[in-house]
């Protein structure tokens, strides 16, 4: 027997079904592959949840610490952070990732977001004069770049209220009931922690500590530290609050 095109039929019947045995050999062994990679996969993450877990849940304590999580940090560097435990160890941690290009980071996602727009001067001016050493002038104006940056989640009611960590702890929740990724519930807590040691009250039986509290700054009883953690702590909320801000065409659902 023979096709119209000249091949005998039997023997083209016996090539395809050579063929079609090399294909089935070839997808077995690939899924082999790759049930094997998973499997390997899965055990790696395993071993690494509780690592990433104790990082997650370590976040309200870096806040406590006078830090927020940044978007960038991976889960191997939370898990880093998180095994710290000192508040100075943190501190020296964001100071020598400032040295490799934190600064840069922040400067260029502050500079291009549509929350601060308005913003922008008093900005580019607070990086110039953090470069040039001059961080105690920077401090009262980041203040309230922060406070700004926080406002970009309020609601219509809450646009010029004065109870700001109320302000974000509400953002935090609307952000759990969205049911946005979990990695930003555990950034907004470390924002909250921030805000709650940030905000602070501010008089004498604390005016010898060594940090900022936003009312001291902004009522006048606190001198404005010169002091490059301070102004970096500040530049680093910043950049975390305006990562989690909603795309413009998501504002009426987030602010409701």
């Amino acid at each position: 027997m023979t096709d119209h095109n000249g091949i005998g039929g039997d023997a083209f019947a016996t090539d395809f079904s050579r063929f079609w045995q090399t294909v089935q050999a070839d997808l077995k062994r690939t899924a082999n592959q790759l049930a094997e990679t998973l499997s390997r996969a899965a055990e790696a993450l395993r071993d690494g949840e509780p690592r990433l877990r104790k990082a997650l849940e370590s976040s309200a304590q870096l806040g406590n610490a006078g830090w927020t999580m940044p978007m960038q940090m991976t889960a191997a560097e939370m898990a880093h952070v998180a095994s710290f435990e000192s508040n100075d160890a943190i501190d020296a941690y964001f100071l020598s990732h400032c040295s490799k290009g934190l600064l840069e980071d922040i400067e260029a996602s502050v500079g291009a977001a549509q929350s601060l727009e308005k913003w922008q001067t008093p900005i580019r001016q607070c990086f110039g004069a953090f470069r040039r050493g001059e961080y105690a002038i920077t401090i009262p104006c980041l203040a309230a770049v922060f406070e700004a940056s926080l406002r970009s989640f309020a609601t219509a009611e809450q646009k010029y209220s004065t109870k700001v960590t109320k302000l974000c702890r509400d953002a935090g929740k609307r952000s759990s009931e969205a049911g946005r990724d979990v990695m930003d519930i555990y950034i907004w807590m470390s924002i909250l922690a921030f805000v709650q040691r940030f905000y602070d009250q501010y008089g004498p039986a604390v005016a010898s500590e060594p940090r900022v509290y936003r009312h001291g700054i902004q009522h006048g009883t606190q001198v404005p530290p010169n002091e490059q953690i301070e102004a970096l702590r500040l530049l680093n909320a910043i950049n975390t609050v305006i990562a989690l801000c909603p795309c413009p065409e998501d504002e009426n659902n987030t602010r409701k």
